[in-house]
Formats: structure tokens, C-alpha cells, sequence
């Protein structure tokens, strides 16, 4: 595994961008490529999902639990890990809301008070062992892993950046008339056609990174560092996915669960590790999209939630590309 350097170490942060992955030539539509990447794990079993009910987890969830009763496979396990003295932390209602429209009826609910701190017991453990691993809460895997122990565990490691909104989506969608221009586009798109030096020098002079405990040097190092990597991130989507399988950071979090896995006997697999190439377009869903469409409405119906706020959900959780 690549070792952090020592301004990683002392500010969190990883950046920077390694050789491209090894992946087949074929191009497949995104929810083909992430059934690709998740049938592994749901032929060995038990099979846990990591599920804290936002919409990365989630819609790795309804993915895994489609194709597994499309290809006769057991059915995931959605695994949580619960904090109920920390009142923020508390997702419980989204979280039974999708496993209650999913018709998924075992769940995995471990609940902690410290134990998982930054300074407990369990990364103490971990610390000892492997000594410093990225990012920091990587030992939050290690109840699920020894819950899915002879089986295999799915995490949504990546998903924010395949799956969420980028610095560049908005113009993105404007350059392909995807979206009705506002005002504001004007400096969205010129700033993501602009060369990088340029875009480059507005983050740095826009965007500031303040880590008190770092010494005014090495706070501009890592400033310049993020700025050249903020400004290189790619416009098109395919551009974007060859880049987010690049994130160093990614790759760094890929390798610390890894090892965590091989002390528990469990297959480690992330959802946003595509062993397939996505396509840029993908299809329109299919019917079990649809049928999780209805029950999620359905059960947000008996739980309260108007057609508003159901379809603000739907389009969250269950949105394919």
C-alpha cells in the first residue's frame, strides 16, 4: 500500500492522483457496471451492505437487493452502525424507511457509545496493529467486518464522487442542454472552460484551507497542492470516471479496508470500483427500479411523507446515473 507522505499525515488531507486502474475494454451502462462490481460479494455469503440510509448506501442497496432476486441469489444484509447518544447521527427514520420499501427483512444494528472514537478502544486496536491508516475512521468497518466474517461486506467507499454533485456538474449539464441556463451559468461554464492555470489561480485565490495546527509554509504548500488538484478535475462525465478510479485517496481507503477485511475471513467490495467501463449514457431503469420507486413511496406514505417529499426521496436514493 502507498504510505501517506508527511503532509498528509499532518493535515488529513490526500491528494493527488495514481496510475489508471486495469479495467475491460467494454463500455456497459452504469447500473450494469455496478451490478458487475457487486455480484462477487452477494455469492458469498452472508452478504452485508454498510447502510446508513443516505443515498449512496442506499442505492447500492436497492441495486444489490434487484439483482439479487433477479439471479436467485440470498438476499443482502443492510449492516448499521448506530450512535443513539449523538442526537446528529440519528438517521433511523430514512434508514427503516428504504429497508421497509426494499421488503428486506434481516438488519444488522450495532449500536456504540465511544467505543468507536477516534482515541477508543477499537482504533486503538487497529493502530497497534497497521499502524496509521486513511482515512481516520477506517476502523468504523471493523464491527461490520467481523459481523460478515466468512462472507463479504459492500461499502459505498467513492460514491460521493461518482455518484454526487461535482465542483464542474452544473456546467456540465448546461454545455449539454441537459438543464435550462440561469445567470449564474455564465460563470459556472466560463470558469470550466477556462484553462487550468487559470482556474487553478480562482481557487486559490477564492477558496481557502485553514488548519490551525500547521505552520504558515506548510499550509501554503498544501493550499497550492489542493489548487492544482481542484482545477484538474475533468468536465465529461466518462473523463470524470477515469478520474475518481485515479483519487489517490480513494486508493489509500481501498487498501486500509483491505487489510481490515483479511483479519475476519469477509470479501471486501466497494460499489463505486467498477471492474467494468461505464458508459457515459446509461438506459432508462426497468421495472424492479420502478417497483422500488412504488414501495419506497408507498412506505413513505404510512410514515408520513407527502408526494413532495417522497419524490425529493425517490429521485435522492434511486437515481441511476
Amino acid at each position: 500500500m502507498t504510505s501517506l507522505a508527511p503532509l498528509e499525515i499532518a493535515s488529513g488531507l490526500v491528494l493527488g492522483l495514481e496510475d489508471q486502474p486495469q479495467v475491460a475494454a467494454s463500455c456497459v451502462a452504469p447500473l450494469a457496471a455496478l451490478e458487475d462490481a457487486i455480484r462477487p460479494a452477494l455469492e458469498r455469503t452472508p452478504c452485508l451492505i454498510s447502510f446508513s440510509g443516505g443515498r449512496d448506501s442506499s442505492a447500492v442497496l436497492a441495486t444489490a437487493t434487484a439483482l439479487a432476486r433477479r439471479e436467485g441469489l440470498p438476499l443482502p444484509i443492510p449492516a448499521t452502525n448506530r450512535f443513539p447518544d449523538v442526537a446528529e447521527a440519528n438517521e433511523s427514520f430514512w434508514q427503516e424507511l428504504v429497508v421497509e420499501a426494499l421488503g428486506l427483512e434481516d438488519w444488522v444494528r450495532l449500536e456504540f457509545g465511544d467505543d468507536l472514537d477516534s482515541v477508543g478502544p477499537i482504533a486503538a486496536a487497529v493502530l497497534r496493529e497497521y499502524g496509521l491508516l486513511w482515512p481516520f475512521n477506517a476502523h468504523f468497518h471493523v464491527p461490520l467486518l467481523r459481523a460478515a466474517a466468512g462472507g463479504s461486506l459492500i461499502t459505498g467507499i467513492g460514491g460521493d464522487e461518482i455518484y454526487g454533485e461535482s465542483r464542474r456538474r452544473r456546467a456540465a449539464l448546461v454545455l449539454a442542454g441537459a438543464v435550462r441556463p440561469e445567470r449564474r451559468d455564465v460563470l459556472r461554464v466560463s470558469f470550466a472552460l477556462a484553462p487550468h492555470r487559470l482556474r487553478r489561480a480562482v481557487l486559490l485565490r477564492r477558496e481557502h484551507i485553514d488548519i490551525p495546527w500547521l505552520t504558515p509554509s506548510a499550509l501554503e504548500r498544501l493550499s497550492t497542492a489542493w489548487a492544482d488538484f481542484a482545477a484538474a478535475e475533468p468536465l465529461r462525465w466518462s473523463r470524470h470516471m477515469r478520474w475518481c478510479a485515479r483519487l489517490r485517496y480513494i486508493r489509500l481507503g481501498v487498501a486500509s479496508l483491505g487489510l481490515l477485511a483479511g483479519d475476519h475471513d469477509a470479501r471486501i467490495v466497494h460499489g463505486s470500483q467498477f471492474p467494468r467501463r461505464s458508459c457515459e449514457r446509461a438506459p432508462r431503469g426497468g421495472r424492479s427500479q420502478r417497483d422500488h420507486g412504488r414501495a419506497l413511496r408507498h412506505a413513505a406514505s404510512r410514515r408520513g411523507v407527502g408526494p413532495a417529499g417522497q419524490s425529493q426521496l425517490r429521485r435522492g436514493l434511486f437515481r441511476r446515473s
